[in-house]
């Protein structure tokens, strides 16, 4: 028996799947199912080929999916879990790496309070797929229910690694932090879990949402502690982000808090001019006053608003702005009605007065519903208008939006009027198509006067339009007019128009749709009419729309069938357009979907390469990864380290499409990784903020790395970028001369000593790797902070004291490997690692 032979058998249409052999109950629990349902199922069911339960040797890809979506009519619908759970065991047996059934298996089974079984479901659903938020919730109400503070921490766990996390706490706040679900009973379990996995050196001030918080934002115990008591975590957070220390926070009136003292800070507005302005004043609506010399008695003229906000009883500060801007006094601003301020501004700043605005206001404008009003096209409509006398001719059938829309086409009220019970939208296609009033046509009852907008703007008579089924409406009867034949009402109710009148312009009968339409929907008729249909049913693909794509490709079942169940129509065309065989493409790990596996393809980026990155980092990851320099082959050791440095680096390219400066990797440490992008040298590191915090404590280096601004997000810091190697590297390709030694030696010293000066008393990392070396200008740099520490009794990292400051014994190894070539001591790990 010949391959083709064989793939015929196999996928022989003639072939049935007997469900009801199987799940004998489902014809019973049918019966509940509505029409539409009914439907779907019986399209699923017949798109089944012979099950691996029947058919041992050969599962066929397609039908995993069918039975889930089989499994979900009855479970989503509340019809049947007992068969729905009967339908994802034959889709698990079909394809057994499908996390959504096993997710849906397990929240069966915590309906039915059979907590064991539905967590073995749900962790080794969240095994296969970290992300599904479905499975997440399911599993923190049990452990939730249950009490399980032990489970919990291991799920707390999972999630982090889940959002590619680096392990620990501040991964698990930032995660938190960054998540779209802040309302949801799963985070407030993080919080909870905090509690365990945190010191209490935080104290009792703070639950675990508030050490989340302040761990995310790089704030020790210490410094919260000075904070006065009455700012909460997240005052303390926004008045770190503005760099208000403790003292000067505290200095602060009660009234303030945490984001108005931050505002004000930044506004450079001390406490003693803050309090002079009116109490319903915040510290962002002062910041804006002083910054436009506005002053508190100016400020304090504007009355209570006629419509007030939820957040305080006065105007914004914002609003002020505009007023005094524009020259508006308290009475001035009242006239324009109740309104909110903002609105108030929008009209002002568009040249339209309160009087102007009035009556347009008491046509239009509901106050309780001001919110839904589109003000843009309103204040349009004002602007353009001559006059209101002429806006309130149209007649009083004609809303807002008809108006607006009739004067924007210069559709004067006189001629608007004689088209009675049209709205704007009508009327202005009936003008357009020079339909007058009286020429309109008497249409019966059945079509409204959408149906007759568009019947007499194609100038369909009557009498025509009565030919058509009246399932078919205006717009149906406008695709179907130079088409009609009375065996248009043959084609199935489900086909719109629109597919009709492509079947019959390509001679596609009523019984041939019939057939096409067992085993796709109306939809996919359009991609699938053509291809005939002994061909189309032996794809494996069950969409028409890409069955047809792939036919009129001329890729045929044999070939397509060949590529994974990943692939549709557009990841199989692009394949074999770019001449990747259906064995690589299938290569590609099974983290890779269809759209990653395309990008993978069309950058030239091959399996044996993509698949040795972490199993954690999708294709867009990689991609970005590989065209900066980083391969997986640089990283040895400290994997999870790595894996979130290049979540990390992810990211920062991602916000950074706008520019179009490459990057390139410069180096890979033991604690981070560094790239080269627009003449900067940009580090990643797990302890970023407390390097940068240890960096801005010099001034002007000279031998020590330079920072150039703060970290970016939290995650990437902007150093100055040394054009050279480092003295490891030089020291791999030559002696260095004595001159240069003693030179570099100096150099080294020098930097030490500016640490030192700056408070930072042990590096405690000093080695060839961490020297850089500027040949043109013959300067040495001392680098990578990252285990520094301001406290001398802090003891070494690596190195025994040997009777002295380690910093200066580590930099008398570098001198006598410089001098030598060789290492002083035995060989030394803490000289030689990268």
């Amino acid at each position: 028996m010949t391959i083709d032979d064989k793939i015929e058998e196999e996928y022989d249409v003639s072939k049935e799947c007997d469900l009801k052999s199987i799940i004998p109950e489902v014809e019973e629990h049918k019966k509940k199912l509505s029409q539409e349902q009914l439907g779907e199922f019986n399209s699923l069911e017949s798109k089944l080929k012979p099950l691996t339960i029947n058919n041992p040797d050969h599962a066929h890809p397609g039908n995993s999916e069918a039975l889930r979506k089989m499994g979900n009519i009855f479970y989503e619908n509340e019809i049947s879990n007992d068969i729905a759970s009967q339908y994802y065991h034959l889709a698990f047996e079909e394809y057994s790496s499908d996390a959504r059934i096993l997710c849906n298996l397990g929240i069966i089974a915590k309906e039915k309070n059979d907590y064991e079984k539905a967590k073995e479901y749900l962790w080794k659903s969240l095994n296969w797929n970290k992300s599904l938020w479905l499975a997440h919730d399911a599993l923190t109400d049990i452990l939730s229910d249950e009490n399980d503070t032990t489970g919990m921490v291991t799920w707390i766990n999972k999630f982090i690694n889940s959002v590619g996390g680096k392990g620990s706490i501040i991964q698990l706040a930032g995660m938190v932090e960054d998540s779209d679900y802040e309302e949801d009973n799963i985070l407030y379990q993080s919080y909870d879990a905090l509690e365990v996995l945190v010191s209490a050196d935080y104290g009792e001030r703070f639950d675990g949402y508030d050490v989340c918080k302040l761990i995310l934002s790089g704030i020790n115990p210490q410094l919260a502690s000075q904070y006065n008591g009455r700012f909460g975590a997240l005052d303390i957070v926004n008045l770190h982000k503005a760099d208000c220390s403790p003292e000067k926070a505290n200095t602060y009136d009660v009234r303030f808090g945490g984001l108005d003292i931050a505002h004000l800070k930044m506004a450079r507005v001390k406490n003693e001019e803050a309090i002079i302005y009116p109490e319903h004043f915040d510290g962002s609506c002062i910041s804006a006053l002083v910054h436009e010399n506005i002053s508190p008695e100016v400020a304090g003229s504007y009355g209570e608003p006629l419509m007030p906000t939820y957040l305080n009883k006065g105007y914004s500060g914002t609003s002020i702005t505009c007023f005094v801007k524009y020259g508006l006094n308290d009475k001035d601003v009242k006239d324009y009605g109740e309104l909110p301020s903002s609105v108030i501004c929008l009209l002002v700043e568009n040249g339209i007065s309160a009087e102007q605005y009035r009556p347009y206001g008491e046509k239009f404008v509901d106050t309780e519903k001001w919110h839904k009003v589109d003000w843009k096209s309103l204040i349009k409509l004002i602007n353009r208008a001559k006059n209101y006398e002429e806006i309130a001719e149209y007649d009083s059938s004609l809303g807002l939006d008809d108006i607006i829309q009739l004067n924007y086409n210069s559709i004067s009220s006189s001629l608007a009027n004689q088209y009675h019970g049209f709205n704007g939208s009508q009327i202005s296609r009936l003008v357009e198509y020079k339909i007058e009033p009286e020429k309109i046509p008497e249409y019966s009852e059945r079509f409204d006067k959408e149906d007759i907008s568009w019947l007499a703007s194609f100038n369909v008579s009557s009498e025509f339009a009565e030919k058509f089924d009246p399932r078919f409406k205006g717009n149906d009867i406008i695709n179907l007019k130079d088409v009609y034949s009375p065996e248009i009402t043959q084609y199935n109710a489900k086909i719109p128009a629109i597919i009709i009148r492509a079947l019959i312009k390509n001679n596609v009968s009523p019984e041939k749709a019939e057939e096409y339409l067992k085993h796709w929907n109306e939809w996919e008729l359009i991609g699938v009419f053509d291809v005939p249909f002994d061909i189309a049913r032996k794809y494996k693909e069950n969409n028409g729309l890409h069955i047809g794509k792939m036919y009129r490709s001329g890729i045929m079942p044999e070939e397509a069938n060949k590529f994974d169940d990943r692939f549709r129509s557009d990841g199989i065309v692009d394949c074999i357009e770019a001449k990747v065989s259906p064995e690589i493409a299938n290569s590609y790990h099974g983290r890779f979907d269809e759209y990653g596996v395309r990008q993978l393809v069309e950058f030239n980026c091959d399996p044996k390469i993509a698949n040795t990155y972490d199993e954690r980092l999708n294709a867009e990851a990689i991609l970005l990864l590989s065209s900066v320099g980083i391969f997986p082959g640089i990283f040895s050791e400290n994997s999870e380290i790595y894996y979130s440095l290049l979540k990390d680096i992810t990211h920062f390219e991602e916000d950074d499409t706008d520019d179009d400066q490459d990057s390139n990797l410069l180096g890979v440490g033991s604690q981070g990784i560094v790239i080269l992008k627009n003449e900067s040298a940009w580090k990643f590191s797990q302890d970023i903020d407390y390097e940068y915090s240890l960096l801005k404590m010099l001034e002007n280096p000279k031998n020590v790395i330079g920072i150039k601004n703060k970290p970016k997000k939290r995650v990437a810091l902007e150093l100055e970028y040394v054009s050279g190697d480092s003295l490891k590297t030089i020291m791999g390709k030559k002696l260095l001369s004595l001159d240069k030694t003693y030179h570099y030696s100096l150099e080294i010293f020098n930097g030490l000593q500016e640490l030192r000066q700056a408070g930072i008393y042990q590096h405690r990392d000093i080695r060839p790797a961490n020297i850089m070396v500027d040949e043109e200008k013959e300067r040495a740099i001392i680098i990578d902070l990252g285990i520094a520490t301001t406290d001398p009794l802090d003891l070494p990292k690596d190195n025994r004291r040997y009777g002295g400051p380690n910093d200066l014994v580590s930099l008398g190894q570098v001198m006598y490997k410089m001098a030598t070539g060789e290492h002083i001591f035995a060989e030394s790990e803490s000289m030689e690692r990268t």
